[in-house]
């Protein structure tokens, strides 16, 4: 069971740390500014797949009234996210976004990352709306193509926004890391190495305290796989960022398990 993955619940967006190394998984070129069909003044992209509406501060202001949530996926909440879609894509990439043929998904994804260099600033004001699809999809979804096409969406996507030195919005993070969390936990082991790539670039487009905030909160679930995953990833997230990884807090909470009855448990926490 996934149903008890954990989003932040606060944090702050901050600088970001030394570029990583690490070899790059990316098929696509990478946009090193603001690239776009869609300019800021038009609300209809012709011919494009993304409508730049510009209403991504108003979802913002909306997510803090009512939060998505990552523990389980109610109906209304599928229905709004279908409906600010619908809003925001062309027809053509909604149909192949909801379709309930795997191969229309898979070229959903394509699509998109597409846009990721012809409607780079179209991405980044829809990258909630992304963000949640993917969650959605992939929810309790054992198709392996699907899920080897989002994570290489993912990752690069993570590339581009560190080019376009663009940040993740805390309510995109805060579905994005339960998400990844979620693809550890149901994946299998070939897809391991695309997450932890992710996971070590993620400090690039993001404060990596808020990160680790939110591994630190599913390394309390009461899930065994959950606990041992999250710890797996604060591991390899600290190796890469070294002691800016962690706040004082979450470091209070990992030494109380140090004590904790799991063998694997107080290894990852002395590691």
């Amino acid at each position: 069971s996934v149903s008890m993955i954990q989003e932040s619940s606060g944090g702050k967006k901050g600088g970001h740390p030394t570029t990583p190394t690490g070899g790059s998984m990316t098929n696509i070129q990478i946009p090193t500014s603001g690239l776009g069909n869609s300019g800021p003044n038009s609300s209809r992209n012709s011919g494009g797949m993304i409508n730049l509406l510009g209403q991504k501060g108003k979802r913002q202001d909306d997510e803090k009234r009512n939060r998505w949530n990552t523990d389980d996926l109610k109906d209304d909440m599928v229905e709004k996210l279908k409906e600010n879609i619908r809003k925001n894509v062309s027809q053509e990439l909604y149909q192949k976004m909801f379709s309930f043929d795997a191969r229309k998904q898979i070229e959903a994804i394509q699509c998109l990352k597409k846009a990721l260099v012809q409607e780079f600033q179209g991405t980044v004001d829809i990258l909630d709306l992304i963000i949640r699809w993917l969650f959605f999809k992939l929810w309790d979804n054992s198709n392996m193509q699907i899920a080897k096409e989002a994570l290489d969406y993912v990752y690069n996507l993570v590339l581009a926004l560190e080019a376009a030195k663009t940040s993740l919005e805390d309510f995109e993070l805060n579905v994005l890391v339960p998400f990844l969390l979620q693809r550890l936990v149901q994946g299998h082991s070939n897809t391991k190495v695309t997450l932890y790539k992710i996971f070590q670039k993620l400090g690039e487009v993001a404060y990596i305290q808020k990160v680790t905030s939110i591994l630190v909160q599913n390394s309390q679930s009461k899930n065994a796989r959950i606990r041992d995953e999250s710890l797996e990833v604060i591991t390899v997230v600290v190796k890469e960022y070294k002691g800016e990884s962690l706040a004082a807090k979450e470091i209070r909470i990992l030494g109380k398990m140090l004590g904790h009855t799991d063998a694997i448990v107080r290894n990852h926490c002395f590691n």
